[in-house]
């Protein structure tokens, strides 16, 4: 029985599969080094987070979001907040627009990523810069500012401010207060204080945000929470 002509293969033809074959392999080498370079890359190469980015995302941008959502007056959250050595955030305020001026002279730029919304960014200390319009950008990690949009916020601290080029001061006036958490002087874990209180008079939200000694009666934070706690009044 003779086998049908279709089945019959020559050499000219057993030579072009093979051909083939190994092009088609030669293709799956390729795209396969080349994924496993691009891992290797961003391994190495690629940005490195400490888990400050994360946190940032999900223990200061995320509860800030969520008491924003909640419909009280007044009300906080604490979280377990880590920031690397070699990080800085920073709270730009509603009304501030493109920067902020200090009494002392410093000036602070809002980045571009921000656009004219109150914003959280978070930033490589080693690269931020003050004073420096060109540069607004420079050492940006994250900003987020998707909950402020349309809205008035102005975040506070403890401290006059915590930047990296100057020494930390007590506040003396909201003009000279922003938030502001530089790794090195927070150090590294510690229990972070988040007090939403909304004015509807000035329809507007204020965040005060500062490491928190729960052991401390006279600790500020501490003494805030306590006020509310205490309050009989519906928060």
């Amino acid at each position: 029985m003779k086998m049908p002509k279709f089945f019959k293969f020559t050499k000219k033809s057993m030579w072009e599969l093979r051909e083939i074959a190994v092009l088609v392999f030669a293709v799956f080498l390729v795209i396969g080094l080349g994924m496993f370079i691009n891992k290797l890359y961003a391994a190495t190469l690629g940005e490195k987070d400490d888990g400050s980015k994360a946190n940032f995302e999900n223990r200061l941008y995320i509860p800030i979001r969520t008491l924003m959502e909640d419909g009280k007056t007044k009300s906080y959250v604490t979280e377990n907040y880590f920031i690397g050595l070699n990080n800085y955030i920073i709270g730009f305020n509603s009304g501030w627009g493109s920067s902020k001026k200090f009494d002392d002279g410093i000036t602070i730029f809002r980045p571009n990523a921000c656009g004219n919304a109150a914003c959280l960014c978070i930033y490589d200390a080693n690269s931020w810069t003050d004073n420096s319009e060109v540069n607004r950008d420079k050492g940006v990690i994250s900003c987020r500012s998707q909950a402020f949009t349309g809205k008035d916020v102005v975040f506070l601290n403890e401290l006059k401010y915590s930047l990296p080029s100057a020494s930390e001061q007590k506040i003396s006036d909201l003009n000279n207060n922003f938030l502001s958490i530089y790794g090195p002087r927070y150090g590294g874990v510690r229990l972070l204080y988040i007090e939403k209180t909304y004015k509807a008079d000035e329809n507007r939200y204020y965040f005060y945000i500062f490491a928190i000694d729960e052991d401390k009666a006279d600790d500020p934070a501490n003494m805030r929470r306590k006020e509310i706690d205490n309050s009989k009044a519906p928060i």
